[in-house]
């Protein structure tokens, strides 16, 4: 029988990593006004204001470039990448599928107190709109959607959502 290795747990299981939080950070940014489309970024500036060291925040350009938020071109320069309504539509496209299918999901699945909760969400929305809080409207918007989809068992679907949406939330 072969010996088993005994390992001690190393910090949370569900703590994001580093280059996780580089990157939530900056995706959030990347979609907020503070960094325009064009503007250049410095991996040593950002790593140095961030506090971390150059890989994790390299992990993290790369998986924004990957997703088009990012264009890196070696040696030269990092840049914000310009808005593209190819993106934008295709972002739309992945929401629109993935959601229609959470519906159907959810109108099999979803209970009464469920429901009463969701509602409970879309007062709270109903509010931000009154007082004209449009970053307030879109983190609660987010929050509802996210929300259907944990509670009709497909979380997994929000965060595909979540990762495509990307180039629609930059233009509004």
């Amino acid at each position: 029988m072969p010996e088993t290795m005994s390992l001690p747990m190393i910090g949370q299981p569900n703590r994001p990593s580093v280059a996780d939080q580089v990157y939530e950070t900056l995706r959030e940014r990347l979609l907020s006004p503070e960094l325009q489309p064009g503007s250049k970024l410095s991996k040593v500036a950002v790593s140095s204001q961030m506090g971390v060291s150059r890989q994790p925040m390299r992990d993290a350009f790369y998986r924004l470039s990957k997703l088009g938020l990012l264009v890196i071109r070696p040696q030269r320069s990092t840049k914000v990448s310009l808005i593209s309504e190819k993106a934008a539509m295709q972002a739309r496209y992945i929401r629109i599928a993935l959601e229609t299918e959470t519906v159907r999901t959810a109108t099999k699945q979803l209970t009464n107190e469920d429901f009463d909760a969701l509602s409970d969400f879309l007062t709270t929305q109903k509010d931000a709109l009154r007082t004209h809080n449009r970053a307030l409207f879109h983190t609660l918007d987010d929050q509802f959607h996210r929300e259907i989809c944990e509670r009709s068992g497909v979380a997994f679907a929000w965060d595909l959502i979540h990762e495509n949406k990307a180039h629609m939330d930059r233009v509004f």
